[in-house]
């Protein structure tokens, strides 16, 4: 099974243009301290390890570790996280209440996992075997139309889409909103990566984390290069700080935008603690060079960096090591495998 590197690159959608283009100023960050990160490879030669969809979370239990991507028409996966034997493959494919259209994303809850089914708009819970339990639509609050979520883990959810109160074109204006149940808080829009997106006419993937704490949000775009942080006051969100990277550069073939070849990718996978943030970060056009693995503080400061030898696809802390990640990688075109990295000082950024 050879991956496709495009898989780095999904769900450009194509959209109309509204607002005046703003100029914004980007630079790459420059880290203080820059180290190879030790890889340590957990999967064996002869295991499958699914492409993984991009921006996905992994999961632990005590013994475990869960990997959402598609294999053999199931989309989540349960492996020992010492050795990398694959266990089960507890959720398929398919469109029944208890099957997946499309996983986005998942996140455990109390005794069991939530996973949002994007096609649908819903939010499916099972218990701690997978055995489903229920479904819940995702309310549009102030949305006409909902494109992403991401489960936050106390079962509420962080929406965007395109708000009701738009102006009356094809690309109403975006936003951004936490919505609990029937509860919704403020909407946010105009910020650098609603600003990117507007200006470059094209869908921007993004991907998303909250620290322990819940009181703070962290989005890098996977298209372009943006990090912005927010903080998070129940269902509010504030803007707090962000950093350009790199624009997302699009050239016109048939009438239409389209990525150019010459656009750099940025993050592919988030992950943040109640100190930093830690981005695996390509910045180059190029998605089959190895990835960089970047280190934040929440106020968008560029902190330590850490190289690899691999595509990382998405990546995790470990529970037992704080200066160990574990990640789902690919190396030289080869197929996807389950590493750990060790990368020091990483506990003692902040």
């Amino acid at each position: 099974m050879k991956i496709k590197y495009d898989v780095l690159l999904v769900g450009l959608m194509f959209l109309s243009s509204c607002g005046k283009e703003e100029k914004r100023e980007f630079a790459m960050p420059e880290f203080d301290i820059t180290e190879a990160a030790v890889e340590t490879v957990i999967s064996g030669e002869d295991e499958l390890v699914p492409v993984v969809t991009p921006g996905t979370p992994l999961e632990f239990t005590d013994s475990t570790i869960v990997i959402a991507g598609y294999m053999d028409k199931k989309l989540l996966h349960v492996y020992d996280r010492h050795n990398g034997k694959l266990i089960d493959s507890p959720v398929k494919m398919g469109d029944s209440p208890a099957d997946v259209v499309r996983l986005l994303n998942f996140a455990r809850y109390k005794d069991g996992w939530l996973i949002y089914d994007e096609v649908p708009n819903l939010l499916k819970r099972y218990d701690s075997d997978f055995n489903f339990m229920e479904s819940t639509q995702i309310p549009k609050a102030g949305f006409a139309a909902i494109n992403n979520s991401f489960i936050l883990p106390d079962a509420r959810v962080l929406a965007m889409g395109f708000r009701k109160d738009g102006l009356p074109s094809t690309l109403k204006p975006l936003g951004m909103q936490i919505i609990d149940g029937s509860k919704a808080g403020n909407m946010i829009s105009e910020t650098p990566v609603d600003s990117l997106i507007k200006e470059n006419y094209l869908y921007v993937r993004e991907r998303y984390a909250v620290n322990p704490k819940l009181d703070k949000l962290v989005c890098g775009t996977l298209e372009g290069g943006v990090i912005e942080t927010f903080n998070v006051d129940g269902n509010n969100l504030e803007p707090r700080a962000s950093y350009l990277l790199f624009p997302y550069n699009v050239a016109e073939q048939n009438g239409m935008k389209r990525r150019a070849i010459d656009s750099k990718i940025g993050f592919s996978s988030i992950i943040a603690d109640d100190n930093k943030i830690v981005a695996a970060l390509l910045g180059d056009k190029n998605p089959a060079l190895p990835t960089d693995i970047t280190v934040w503080d929440w106020d968008c400061k560029p902190l330590r960096k850490y190289t690899t030898n691999a595509v990382i696809l998405t990546m995790a802390f470990s529970p037992d090591d704080p200066d160990t990640l574990y990640a789902v990688v690919v190396e030289d075109e080869g197929d996807p495998k389950i590493v750990t990295y060790h990368c020091p000082g990483l506990s003692e950024c902040k």
